[in-house]
């Protein structure tokens, strides 16, 4: 009889504390990584795919050293803390347009027209992000994006 009382306590046990992990772990995770093989963003009206650069090398690297960005995609950036993240032009061969999104997926600043002759500038958001669209040069305003615009994720 202890017995099964004791079994009967450590599985309730068990199973409430998975419960917890689950939930701990699913509040924590960012959104981008929850949606593993998103490749498009919506932005405004406007459907983008992307390219997600979510690990510090691939941030660093960016866009550089490519001749140019397909007309109508981009690279979406996933920082690893909200701050006043930095994007610089460094190797860059065409001009980009930086979009700054914060953790609540809105468009709080947006970079217009950054020409790789401004390296080593480095651009920087007027309030913390945690996420950045690159796009071609012209694309945000050719696409009526603004401040405050939500960015959701689809796979289409």
């Amino acid at each position: 009889m202890k017995f099964r009382i004791l079994f009967f306590l450590c599985t309730i046990l068990i199973i409430v504390a998975l419960f917890f992990v689950s939930v701990f772990t699913q509040t924590n995770k960012s959104p981008i990584k929850q949606l593993s093989g998103v490749t498009y963003v919506e932005i405004g009206s406007t459907t983008i795919p992307v390219e997600i650069a979510d690990t510090e090398q691939s941030r660093i690297m960016g866009l550089s050293g490519r001749k140019t960005l397909p007309i109508d995609t981009g690279m979406f950036f996933v920082f690893d803390v909200i701050g006043r993240n930095e994007i610089w032009m460094k190797d860059m061969n065409f001009p980009i347009d930086i979009i700054w999104i914060d953790a609540e997926f809105k468009v709080v600043d947006i970079t217009k027209n950054a020409v790789p002759e401004s390296f080593p500038k480095t651009f920087e958001p007027r309030t913390p992000v945690l996420y950045v669209l690159e796009t071609i040069a012209g694309w945000a305003d050719k696409n009526g994006i603004k401040m405050g615009d939500k960015v959701l994720f689809s796979r289409q």
